[in-house]
């Protein structure tokens, strides 16, 4: 089911049919979930529950960052043809994608957008806004870089987004230059292990328990987005 009231609600259910089965052609079993949202040139999709036999056994090994790096491979191949099957619907090519995995709740978020989507936006009344930007301030001043700024957007009544900019040292910028990826992915798990650690704060914040947290990096232009699902 796809929530979004720009377009037909028949490209949307098209688009989540054409989602599942692009994932269940490539990793051979498909979502029994797929809510996806596009809202200011952004495409934010919410699945679970496909994760391979092969990915249990890593993670069950405690061998997640091989599991990351399988999903993170294949899935630059599924968002491509997920970006074709959108600009045939609607007309809209996505520039860039990014994604992040909880494998112990086998969930995940996939996110495209455009270039010209790069502006902040927020969709959020105080006192919620204001809450949760003090929260994420909080808490990232303990694992990494306090944000330069900070916007939240509502992507359902489950999903928030919130979009923080200027997030990296000047030595995670060096790696990034020097295309050391793989170091980035393994503080990024770090990161998201120090934020979960602090999930009951951002639980108090919101009123509801949260079922899931991802964060999206975008390097290049230094920030992340950083999503809570709510039961």
């Amino acid at each position: 089911m796809i929530r979004n009231h720009q377009f037909q609600q028949q490209d949307l259910l098209k688009l989540s049919s054409s989602v599942s089965k692009i994932i269940k052609r490539y990793f051979g079993k498909g979502p029994s979930n797929c809510y996806a949202t596009f809202y200011e040139a952004r495409l934010t999709i919410y699945i679970n529950k496909f994760a391979t036999p092969a990915e249990t056994v890593l993670v069950q090994n405690n061998k997640i960052a091989i599991a990351h790096s399988f999903r993170m491979a294949v899935m630059e191949h599924v968002a491509e043809e997920i970006k074709d099957k959108v600009d045939s619907l609607f007309g809209v090519r996505f520039d860039s994608q990014y994604s992040d995995w909880d494998f112990e709740l086998d969930s995940g978020i996939i996110m495209m957008e455009k270039c010209s989507s790069k502006k902040a936006f927020q969709n959020v009344e105080m006192p919620l806004l204001a809450n949760l930007k003090k929260q994420i301030n909080q808490v990232s001043a303990l694992v990494h870089k306090t944000p330069t700024n900070i916007s939240v957007f509502k992507v359902s009544p489950k999903l928030y987004g919130v979009k923080c900019e200027g997030v990296m040292y000047q030595i995670e910028k060096t790696l990034y230059e020097k295309g050391h990826l793989d170091i980035l992915h393994q503080c990024s798990i770090e990161i998201k292990k120090n934020y979960q650690k602090h999930l009951d704060s951002f639980e108090k914040v919101f009123g509801r328990t949260i079922e899931g947290l991802f964060i999206i990096w975008d390097y290049k232009n230094e920030e992340n987005y950083i999503f809570f699902s709510l039961q």
